[in-house]
Order: structure tokens, then sequence, then C-alpha cells
């Protein structure tokens, strides 16, 4: 088991890094570090690893609060879209958004007891997600595509309208 280290790449550590895409500067990786509840950036030319998402804690908690702060519950996937904010998909079936200014907020899902539900052209904000892993923004930069593992299907997330179809 390997726990959690900033600073320098030589000697950071990470639990269970799960998703990795292509940084929002040159030179830089995204990594969702499941194990830690945190999304961290590793900056190749610097030799650092930083939090850029999650305080550790097991809950998807902090909405308005900057992203170091907020709580990301094993996040799976990660992905920036054409303007710079930053979606994480967790375990607990939601899709966070952390804008240029680091302030994160819930873009899609819910759960059963806050009214999620399942369906064609339903809101992001209230579709129903189950473990979303693997997540994509398409070459357009209309569309956040997410891997909805648990329900076996490929949702499409429309930016424009916040629709979620399948």
């Amino acid at each position: 088991w390997m726990g959690y280290r900033e600073g320098s790449l030589s000697t950071a550590e990470f639990n269970r890094p799960y998703g990795i895409a292509a940084g929002p500067r040159p030179n830089t990786i995204v990594v969702a570090d499941s194990g830690n509840n945190r999304v961290r950036l590793i900056d190749l030319a610097a030799g650092t690893v930083s939090t850029i998402a999650g305080n550790g804690q097991t809950f998807d908690n902090g909405d308005g609060a900057l992203a170091t702060s907020a709580s990301v519950y094993h996040p799976r996937g990660v992905a920036y879209d054409s303007v710079g904010n930053l979606y994480i998909s967790t375990e607990s079936g939601y899709i966070r958004k952390v804008d240029s200014q680091g302030v994160i907020t819930t873009f899609a899902g819910a759960s059963i007891a806050q009214g999620g539900t399942i369906g064609d052209s339903v809101p992001a904000r209230i579709v129903l997600l189950q473990r979303p892993t693997g997540l994509v923004v398409d070459n357009t930069g209309g569309y956040l595509y997410v891997a909805d593992t648990g329900a076996h299907l490929v949702r499409r997330i429309d930016f424009l309208t916040q629709t979620a179809v399948t």
C-alpha cells in the first residue's frame, strides 16, 4: 500500500491511481489518485506533484469551495474541456467540475434519494450515474462522454443543454 506524499516527482506517493489525462498546460498530467481521494497534477518540467482537487475525505461535498478543500470520493476519471474546466468522475456516481478559478461544483449525477433518474434526455444534474469511470471531451468541445460502468453504457452530456443521453 502506498500512501500520500506530494512534492518531488521522485518521492511522491499515490494510492490506486485510476484515471489519467493530459493536463491543463504542456508537460502536465492529471491523475485520479483514487485511494487518496484526490486529483493530482504532475508537472513533468518542474518534477513536482501537487493536489488540485480533494482533501482526502471520503465524501463528495464542498460545492462552491476551492477544490482542494472539498471532498472527491474515489475519483475514477479526469478530463479537461476546451476552456480549462476539469471534470472528475467519482465512485459514488457524480461528475464534479473544477473551474479555472479552482472552485468545485457537481456537474452531473444525483442519488436516488436526491431524485436521480435513469433515461435519455435527462438533465445532467439529476441523471443517475452508476460508478462512472472514464471521461473524455470530444474534439468539438461540445460533449463530455462518460463510461457509466455500473449501468454498462456510455453516456453523452451536452455542455450547451447539460442533458445526458445514452
